[in-house]
């Protein structure tokens, strides 16, 4: 199940303010049902910041990163940066309360963190695979895969598709990326950012994506040739792992290359499923892997962060993420206001899987009678009654309201999708 986050993750604050970091309050304009001032948390950046960029804070050095909500190390949100920085600049971040460094938001939009977007995609099936990691001194040492961009790019990472060929190997997976000797991998990593490690003990006999993400991010020059390289700690001949591939060539600009024997042998027929991942930051209005709610718009260039039951411009019949999401164990929850009658996309459509929670008043003869928890409350007889209740209950469905002697007045629903 993916994880659900608000926007300020208390227990990693904590060691920062055990760190030394300030935290200070900025006062904004006053809005209805909008904090009146901004909290924010000074911070020592890892690497560089545009203003508005999201964080998180790296247990081992302390500093802020941009998040990655595809990456379970970094979509711990910290907050917004207030301003830029370069890496070792101590900058605010906004933890609380409203950031205005944003821009091209659809106000009353709730935003989440976004996954880092894709810098270039190799190939991203599994057509096929190669073994690596065999043996020293034999065939299938390592493996490696060409890359050549007209533009210059940025990379925090590199996705790679990956399994076990053979037996159980716990040792690392490691990613490099290398500079290129005369058509082939040089040994020398472009920079020492450039290569990151994975647990291959995590890896299964069938293909899934893993992230290698580097320290900090890369930068690779344009119409420049770099070799993604795939090796491991130690080779061994009984338990080694595969790369997933193409059966043909599927990236003009580039080839894979295998270590047989002490000797780089290139073979333009395939190209290895690898995908180069830039650094990120970014919040977007589709969810990423990881669930993390950011805030809601309230212009096109601010966002309250945080607290979605704060926001005062909600309308009836309009779906909203419910400001009580159970901690996750339900995924996603959402919320529709009602007055006088539900949502007509509530009770057609079948998009309903499940009802949480509601609250509900009903007029019955002249007195206001709440009708509360639970998926259906009954009073009186089979024509002084009421329920409120989703059909279809193991799967998507409706819900479904009949008030015989009462009338609806007002209330809302939680509800999954």
């Amino acid at each position: 199940m993916r994880k659900f986050l608000f926007s300020i993750i208390i227990s990693l604050i904590l060691p920062i303010l055990a760190l030394g970091a300030d935290v200070t309050h900025d006062g904004v304009d006053t809005q209805i049902g909008v904090p009146s001032a901004t909290t924010q948390v000074k911070l020592t950046l890892g690497e560089a910041f545009f203003a508005g960029d999201a964080g998180y804070v790296k247990v081992s050095d302390g500093k802020a990163y941009k998040t990655d909500a595809g990456d379970s190390d970094k979509f711990g949100l910290i907050g917004l940066a207030d301003t830029a920085g370069e890496i070792n600049d101590s900058i605010a971040f906004n933890t609380s309360g409203i950031d205005d460094n944003q821009s091209g938001l659809t106000i009353n939009e709730v935003y989440y963190l976004d996954d880092a977007p894709v810098t270039l995609e190799v190939y991203a099936g599994e057509a096929s695979s190669s073994f690596f990691g065999y043996g020293t001194g034999s065939s299938y040492e390592k493996i490696a895969q060409s890359i050549q961009e007209a533009a210059a790019l940025s990379v925090a990472g590199v996705k790679a598709k990956l399994g076990v060929e053979l037996g159980s190997p716990t040792d690392d997976v490691i990613v490099r990326i290398e500079t290129d000797n005369s058509g082939e991998p040089s040994g020398v990593l472009v920079h020492a950012n450039a290569t990151a490690a994975i647990d291959g003990s995590t890896l299964t006999g069938s293909p899934v994506d893993y992230l290698f993400s580097f320290p900090a991010t890369v930068s690779l020059s344009a119409s420049t040739k770099y070799w993604v390289v795939l090796t491991r700690d130690t080779n061994d001949t009984e338990n080694y792992y595969e790369v997933y591939r193409s059966t043909s060539s599927a990236y003009a600009n580039g080839l894979t290359s295998l270590l047989m024997s002490g000797t780089w042998t290139n073979n333009s027929n395939f190209d290895l499923s690898v995908t180069l991942k830039a650094s990120a930051g970014t919040i977007s209005t589709t969810p990423g892997a990881n669930l993390v709610v950011v805030g809601r718009a309230i212009a096109t260039d601010k966002i309250l962060i945080g607290d979605l039951a704060t926001d005062s411009n909600r309308t009836t019949g309009e779906e909203y993420l419910s400001p009580e999401q159970h901690g996750g164990i339900y995924g996603t929850v959402y919320r529709q206001y009602f007055t006088t009658a539900l949502p007509a996309g509530l009770t057609s459509g079948s998009i309903v899987t499940g009802m949480i929670d509601y609250s509900t008043q009903f007029k019955y003869t002249g007195t206001d009678r709440g009708v509360g928890h639970g998926n259906a409350t009954a009073y009186g007889s089979s024509d002084n009654h009421i329920y409120f209740m989703l059909s279809g209950a193991t799967g998507s469905g409706n819900i479904s309201l009949a008030a015989t002697g009462y009338v609806l007045q007002k209330g809302w629903v939680d509800y999954t999708r």
